[in-house]
């Protein structure tokens, strides 16, 4: 088994005899949980909640952040540390987003998020291929109690761009990924276990978007009156589902036909790859080039689950030492389409100090 060491204080904590490691391109954080029984003798005083901490395994970093909390379990003739915590960025999570003004006004993405992270230490990385997504905004504003992750979030959707963390503690602004793997997950060889779910609980045979157009071309502060605004209404059907259930989503944005089609075309897209997860259990920790991490794809092998040869999208990812079945890793898959995410227009503005999004 690899070493998985936990850097804290000065000091190294290894022997772990249970491991659990989260991370997930739809989670801002990456978590861990540790457990030991401590020995007669054993000194975990330096071990605390809110202690900065990296961990490794096998010498690569894979968490850098906190502890969040610890608990000790003491008996007559036992003793027993379990501790968990999460990258730097779970205090975007956590916190609520504060700027001197609320507002910026000609900034991008990635300048607004390192004004809210600055003050949390967390450095900004941006890996988007796509120029548009740093497109600067004309403006854009906090709300009320907003937390720095949901408003970078929000952000995030109207730039068409996935925010996640790295094993570093770095916020991450990313897409979907491209790249395929090597190692295939073939049932009987390397894959364990595989569960396939095919659910149509938020799945529609009916997409309706409704919303409204800005059809003048108006200055700010300058009220639109009824021949100037139109009202936009887009249906999407899903063929796979053959009977009636429709949907209503309303634009919270001001968008014209085609971008009401590219909307509502992402949202059944999501619903479709959610609906379809695959979880796939792999003994060890790693693949044939390196720890599995999600936001690759990979071939799965698997033609009694109904996947005879389907390439999917690594979504999450948790990584498990127990007694049972030793080193293991157990992945969420779904299809790459649902995250390919659809950059959201600004809104106009209605008053000239105010443009809002």
């Amino acid at each position: 088994m690899e070493a998985v060491e936990l850097f804290l204080g000065g000091r190294i904590f290894s022997g772990w005899e249970s491991v659990r490691l989260s991370r997930s391109l739809e989670a801002m954080a990456g978590q861990f949980s540790l457990g030991v029984s401590l020995r007669p003798g054993d000194q975990a005083g330096q071990l605390g909640a809110g202690r900065p901490m990296r961990l490794t395994i096998g010498g690569e970093t894979v968490i850098t952040g906190y502890v969040d909390e610890i608990e000790r379990l003491t008996e007559a003739k036992a003793r027993t540390i379990r501790l968990s915590g999460r990258d730097k960025t779970g205090d975007l999570v956590d916190c609520a987003a504060i700027h001197a003004s609320g507002q910026w006004r000609s900034r991008p993405l990635a300048a607004i998020a390192a004004d809210l992270c600055r003050p949390f230490g967390v450095a900004v990385r941006w890996e988007v291929s796509d120029p548009a997504a740093a497109k600067a905004f004309a403006q854009w504003q906090l709300e009320p109690g907003e937390t720095v992750y949901e408003n970078l979030a929000r952000a995030a959707r109207h730039r068409g761009v996935l925010v996640t963390s790295t094993p570093t503690g770095e916020l991450l602004f990313t897409q979907a990924g491209s790249e395929v793997l090597e190692t295939a997950l073939v049932l009987g060889d390397n894959l364990l276990r595989i569960e396939a779910k095919d659910s149509w609980k938020d799945r529609f045979s009916l997409w309706r978007l409704l919303g409204d157009s800005a059809a003048g071309g108006g200055e700010w502060g300058e009220e639109l009156d009824a021949e100037q605004t139109t009202a936009v209404r887009v249906d999407l059907t899903d063929p796979a589902i053959d009977r009636y259930r429709p949907t209503v989503l309303l634009a919270d944005d001001n968008l014209d036909g085609g971008g009401g089609q590219a909307r509502v075309r992402f949202e059944q897209r999501r619903a479709m790859a959610h609906g379809q997860p695959v979880r796939a259990r792999v003994q060890g920790w790693r693949h044939g080039q390196g720890l599995w991490l999600p936001n690759v794809q990979v071939r799965v092998q698997a033609p009694e689950a109904g996947h005879p040869d389907s390439t999917l999208l690594v979504t999450a990812v948790e990584l498990g030492l127990d007694d049972e079945e030793g080193t293991v890793a157990d992945l969420t898959l779904m299809p790459r389409a649902g995250f390919d995410v659809l950059a959201q227009p600004e809104r106009v503005a209605q008053r000239e100090e105010e443009l809002w999004l």
